[in-house]
């Protein structure tokens, strides 16, 4: 499959290039000291941001508004034991989740059937039986994509929302609900388009 190959490839460069990344951020964080920093990452390269976050010693090595991972190509069980150190670098960490993205569900098929982070197909409910919270870290935020139906697209509009407004109920652009009135009403939230102008929710 030519899928496959590509995907191999794309592998092979991504773990070439973390060094790099990491050798660019330690460079940005000495020169822009207590500057706000808002980091973006998309399908596979989350995986570079993430690990790059578990190589750090301290949060004061590196200062980050926010962080974005969007449509994460991720292990969940790999991110769920790291979550807590990853999210320590940031006052806000946003996660882009949708069920139907295509590229996700076939990612998931080439990692030998193991859950992709931005495609979790079930996980929550199962992890909310089991008696999971998803209350915590107080800090990270699962925004469902679903509804938007972007397939494996960067949804730039709601990115940029987000960013100006936070997690709000309703915006001009955007209603936020939240995914379950029993576990949680702040961490996972479903997102759809239209919606009122509204206060954010920090």
């Amino acid at each position: 499959m030519p899928e496959v190959h590509t995907y191999r490839r794309s592998e092979r460069a991504l773990e070439i290039s973390q060094h790099n990344f990491h050798e660019l951020l330690s460079g940005l964080a000495a020169t822009m000291g207590r500057s706000q920093c808002i980091m973006i990452g998309h399908s596979m390269g989350n995986r570079m941001i993430c690990e790059d976050l578990l190589r750090r010693d301290s949060e004061r090595d590196l200062v980050i508004e926010q962080i974005h991972l969007v449509r994460p190509d991720l292990s969940i069980p790999a991110y769920v034991l790291d979550e807590k150190q990853i999210c320590r670098f940031a006052k806000r960490v946003y996660i882009y989740i949708a069920d139907n993205d295509p590229w996700l569900r076939l990612s998931q098929s080439f990692s030998a059937d193991v859950p992709r982070l931005g495609c979790p197909q079930g996980f929550f409910e199962l992890a909310m039986r089991q008696g999971m919270t998803l209350d915590r870290p107080l800090n990270r935020y699962f925004l469902d994509i679903a509804a938007l139906n972007g397939g494996h697209d960067i949804p730039s509009d709601l990115i940029d929302s987000v960013i100006r407004t936070g997690v709000a109920e309703q915006n001009s652009r955007y209603t936020m609900t939240p995914w379950s009135e029993e576990h949680t009403k702040r961490q996972l939230i479903r997102v759809q388009r239209g919606g009122t102008d509204g206060k954010a929710r920090k």
